[in-house]
Order: structure tokens, then sequence, then C-alpha cells
């Protein structure tokens, strides 16, 4: 994402790299939510 914004301001490429860049972020919190309650679940002894 900073290299979308980067590239957006100082080449003027349109913004699709930042959009990307925001969804894989959301993406990867996401996955990142379901993987600790996985983990929380598990039985350790």
């Amino acid at each position: 994402m900073p290299l979308g914004i980067l590239s957006e301001v100082y080449f003027g490429v349109p913004p699709i790299l930042v959009l990307i860049g925001a969804i894989a972020m959301t993406i990867s919190v996401v996955w990142l939510g379901i993987s600790f309650l996985k983990m929380k679940h598990v039985d350790t002894n």
C-alpha cells in the first residue's frame, strides 16, 4: 500500500495499487482473527 500511495502521488498511477493493498491488509487481519480464535479453542494439557 505505501508503494501504491507513492506511485500515485509521484507518477500519477491509478489508485488500484492502494486498493489492492487495503484489501490485502483487511484480509490478513480477518485471517489473523480467525486463526487466533481457532488457537484459543485448542486444549493443551
